[in-house]
């Protein structure tokens, strides 16, 4: 899709709508740049771009998103390579505008398994 795939898809109860997360391969490093609201059989209703774009420091196939509310989108980046119970790493949070597209919060996140 011109270097655009989705890379994450959630569901918002508040709106009946799905969310598929959207990211650009086209560039020097993989970026989350927008989101399509779809109605519930899969047509999209809108593209929502994001203010900024949102680089994927960590593997873009590990991105969960999670709608909270009828107004935001959590987004999660999680390292795929934790592999026991004392290895850690950082996930980086995005709280997102569904309407929009505003990234409204961002933090990294130190974890230990």
């Amino acid at each position: 899709m011109s270097n655009v795939d989705a890379c994450s898809l959630t569901y918002s109860a508040s709106d009946d709508m799905l969310y598929a997360i959207l990211a650009d391969h086209g560039g020097d490093a993989d970026m989350v740049v927008a989101m399509n609201q779809m109605d519930p059989r899969g047509a999209v209703v809108k593209k929502i771009r994001f203010a900024r774009p949102i680089q994927a420091e960590l593997n873009i196939t590990s991105l969960q998103a999670v709608c909270v509310g009828a107004e935001r989108l959590v987004l999660l980046a999680v390292p795929p390579e934790l592999k026991s119970p004392v290895d850690t790493a950082t996930v980086h949070c995005y709280v997102v505008n569904l309407h929009s597209g505003e990234v409204e919060f961002a933090c990294p996140q130190r974890l230990q398994k």
